[in-house]
């Protein structure tokens, strides 16, 4: 274990960096949900999968 991994300032530091980068992903994520993205193949789409979208 290294000198940097017992320092609780550095633990904290750490964990604080990555809430924020999994809080700014989450916030970043909200906006295109509207939008679906589906594999379409041999042009046949099931219709009760484009339904609620519609």
């Amino acid at each position: 274990m290294s000198h940097t991994a017992s320092n609780p300032l550095s633990i904290l530091k750490t964990r604080l960096r990555t809430a924020a980068a999994a809080a700014a992903l989450l916030l970043s994520t909200g906006a295109q949900a509207a939008d679906l993205n589906a594999l379409i193949w041999c042009d046949h789409a099931d219709p009760a999968l484009l339904q609620p979208f519609e």
